[in-house]
């Protein structure tokens, strides 16, 4: 009789697990890329520095929330010298839902300021399955 339980409860565990196991599958498959949009403005000039506003628009289309982390903004001179590195903190995006992140930066320049600057974004993205982060 004891043995019939086990057995029953542990079918029933498995079947659990099955049906779980498809549901994360599932969203998995589903899961659209978040589109990013970045808008930097441009606050300050003069011949010794740019005083820089930058907006990071993130819009989550899943139907569950997103977490960003480590946001870097780089930003260099066309011949690849880094001239400044910032970091914004990410945060939970619900489903569905856009969220901003935003940061002033200040560029200083020595005596030539460039003609162009190149920016590069980088950060870690995660997605909250109910209980699975």
């Amino acid at each position: 009789m004891r043995k019939k339980i086990i057995i029953i409860l542990l079918v029933i565990i498995s079947i659990l697990n099955i049906i779980a196991a498809a549901f994360i599958y599932f969203d998995i498959q589903m899961m659209q890329a978040p589109e990013v949009v970045i808008e930097i403005d441009v606050l300050e000039l003069s011949s010794e520095n740019i005083i820089l506003y930058s907006i990071i628009e993130i819009d989550n289309p899943n139907d569950f929330e997103i977490i960003t982390q480590n946001l870097e903004l780089i930003i260099n001179s066309p011949d690849g010298y880094e001239i400044t590195r910032v970091f914004i903190e990410g945060g939970k995006i619900n489903s569905n839902q856009k969220k901003n992140f935003s940061k002033e930066i200040i560029l200083s320049f020595n005596e030539n300021g460039p003609g162009l600057i190149k920016t590069k974004i980088t950060g870690e993205f995660g997605a909250n399955f109910w209980f699975i982060n």
